[in-house]
């Protein structure tokens, strides 16, 4: 920064002579409200005092034209800079879904496996019924006709798996009665 005598004076000329057109053009910028217009001048000002050594050099339309560009930079740049915010901000909201979303497939997939490891325990009837229905998705009266046994005893099987799934799972079982609801005859609704 330039420290001779009478930069203090130099600036204040041209404060006075440009810094009220200088406003208003920053008034009209994209995002730039009154307080944002006044800090733009005046750290354009404060640039423009670190840089006299050259400014000061150059001719008023010169030195106006120079205020003007480095005034819209910086405009960019803290719009750049909010952006950039809005950005990572964004990003964290996003990073936050995307671990919510994780948790949940993991609690999902232990609930499954959990659910299929009693599937397995299950007497072999059950679960065969319970494994043609809810991972073959066969309707009760495919599993009856495979199986040489009547839909009622199908039913019957699912109601069986489901309710012992609901004791050793809990609230996580994949085949709640409230999920079930949406299950007719061993298949999902609308499938």
């Amino acid at each position: 920064m330039a420290t001779h005598p009478d930069l203090g004076k130099e600036i204040e000329v041209l404060f006075r002579a440009e810094s009220e057109a200088l406003f208003r053009y920053a008034s009209t910028l994209p995002e730039v409200d009154r307080a944002r217009a006044e800090d733009l001048v005046q750290t354009t000002f404060v640039a423009a005092m670190e840089d006299w050594s050259r400014l000061g050099r150059l001719c008023p339309e010169r030195q106006r034209r120079w205020l003007y560009a480095v005034l819209k930079n910086k405009a960019i740049d803290q719009w750049r800079q909010g952006r950039r915010l809005q950005l990572v901000g964004d990003c964290e909201e996003a990073r936050e879904h995307a671990r919510s979303e994780t948790e949940h497939h993991v609690l999902s997939v232990v609930a499954l496996d959990l659910a299929w490891e009693m599937i397995s325990a299950m007497p072999g009837q059950r679960q065969r019924v319970a494994f043609l229905c809810w991972n073959e998705e066969w309707s009760s009266r495919e599993v009856a006709e495979w199986l040489g046994i009547t839909q009622e005893t199908v039913r019957s099987h699912l109601k069986l798996a489901r309710d012992q799934l609901m004791r050793a799972v809990g609230p996580a079982a994949p085949f709640r009665d409230d999920q079930g609801a949406d299950w007719i005859d061993g298949r999902k609704a609308g499938s």
